[in-house]
């Protein structure tokens, strides 16, 4: 501005979910984060949720976080600048969960007009409502036209039975009903992706019925994002963070849900793509910080110990529903898989619903190798073109993007041709169809 100050003006993307919910969410779950947690939350000077504004669209205006991003400065920073500011970012994680929630959703203000939803009362101020998360509601490219405009149960939730039998109805609603483009054979039908969350709704029912299970439930606020590119630290002291950005489709959920996940600078080598080196002393930073992690996830919250207790074959099942359809039908069933061949094994009550018969196994085996394969090709692509998984770019990786990606699919169906793969197979199990499947997020 002409007094130099600066401000950031935010328009939701109608892709990341719908607008007037998730502008109304950001801004009650930045204002309840800054006002029960040390997370440093960039302050709001003016928003609005009604597109009938002036303006319209739904906006926030927040004050301009200084400094850099972490994604910035992490090469330049020692073991030890590393490993302190991981402890600080873990401790904001581990103090968001300290706040107690009644039920899972998404968190808005108590006076928000939004309709057709059920509200549960949160504090004075608040309520917990819808999961405003983009996997819950139709609103990608083309989703309305295939999948219909319907929303069977996008929450709220008080009981942790509802919250998975919302996972399966939103994972079977993106399931289209009429014709779609042919897939690989790995990705399945449309009837195979019925049957295996059927399934899986069957199996989920008796896992919850673990105390374990029901311990590492507990109703936690999950940032979306939680990595170090939307974590802003001063320019001038790498260790001292300033600004945690992005709030928008933050949700409570249980906290087995991300108990999986482990923010970029928290993890193991390979999986940071702002790191500049590969050399044996960035691997030992690196495992230092996921230690350092781990350690405070289990030891600084009741909530996420219980949850990072349980076995990963107890929980991805979890994750796996929502995204069937996308991920493909061979993901799910070797969760499924997994979960009958360990059941007893893992001391889970009963026995598992899922019993699949050995020509089922066999046929499973093949395709998982594609799934493999196709898995394998999709993240090195994604390192290559500076993008992520759902094919967003940066503005400023996007031009090289725009011309590495053809040849990219070039090589690979030469390649997977040489080997036996017809050409037809192996377009199919390219994971971005063309240069219109990428797109610059604007950052």
């Amino acid at each position: 501005m002409d007094n130099k100050r600066k401000a950031v003006a935010r328009i939701p993307n109608r892709v990341a979910g719908p607008p007037r919910l998730t502008t109304n969410s950001e801004v009650a779950t930045m204002r309840l984060v800054s006002s029960m947690t040390s997370v440093p939350v960039p302050k709001v000077l003016d928003w609005s949720d009604d597109s009938s504004n002036s303006t319209g669209t739904e906006y926030i205006i927040m004050e301009f976080v200084e400094g850099v991003r972490l994604t910035e400065r992490w090469n330049t920073m020692s073991t030890l600048e590393r490993l302190e500011c991981t402890e600080t970012l873990s401790n904001f994680l581990a103090d968001m969960t300290h706040i107690d929630f009644t039920a899972y959703g998404s968190l808005y203000f108590i006076d928000s007009p939004l309709q057709d939803f059920p509200k549960l009362p949160y504090r004075n101020d608040y309520f917990i409502g819808a999961q405003c998360s983009a996997e819950y509601w139709k609103c990608g490219v083309g989703d309305l036209e295939s999948l219909g405009d319907s929303v069977p149960n996008p929450g709220p939730w008080r009981e942790i039975s509802s919250f998975c039998n919302g996972l399966i109805d939103t994972a079977l609603s993106r399931i289209p009903t009429g014709e779609y483009p042919d897939r690989a054979a790995f990705r399945g039908s449309a009837e195979d992706a019925f049957q295996l969350l059927e399934a899986a709704r069957s199996v989920i029912k008796e896992l919850i019925k673990d105390t374990r299970v029901v311990e590492g439930a507990s109703p936690v606020l999950i940032h979306p994002d939680f990595h170090a590119r939307n974590v802003f630290v001063a320019s001038n002291e790498p260790t001292k963070v300033i600004g945690v950005i992005d709030w928008q489709g933050a949700r409570i959920e249980p906290a087995f849900m991300s108990a999986l996940d482990t923010p970029d600078f928290a993890t193991v080598l390979g999986a940071l793509p702002f790191l500049a080196v590969d050399d044996e002393r960035e691997r030992k930073a690196a495992d230092i910080c996921a230690t350092a992690f781990d350690a405070i996830m289990r030891g600084s919250t009741l909530k996420f110990r219980a949850a990072r207790r349980l076995d990963e074959i107890m929980i991805r099942i979890f994750q796996y529903c929502v995204p069937a359809w996308t991920t493909g039908a061979t993901a799910l069933r070797q969760e499924l898989i997994d979960l009958s061949r360990e059941w007893t094994k893992l001391k889970l009550p009963g026995t598992c619903p899922y019993v699949p018969t050995d020509e089922e196994i066999s046929l499973h085996e093949k395709l998982f190798v594609d799934l493999e394969d196709a898995t394998k090709l999709k993240s090195g692509i994604v390192h290559l073109l500076n993008a992520n998984g759902d094919g967003y770019v940066q503005n400023r990786y996007w031009k090289e993007a725009e011309t590495l990606l053809p040849e990219l699919r070039r090589q690979w169906i030469e390649s997977a041709t040489q080997c036996g793969t017809s050409e037809d197979e192996a377009k199919k199990i390219f994971p971005f169809e063309g240069n219109e499947s990428i797109v610059s997020n604007g950052a």
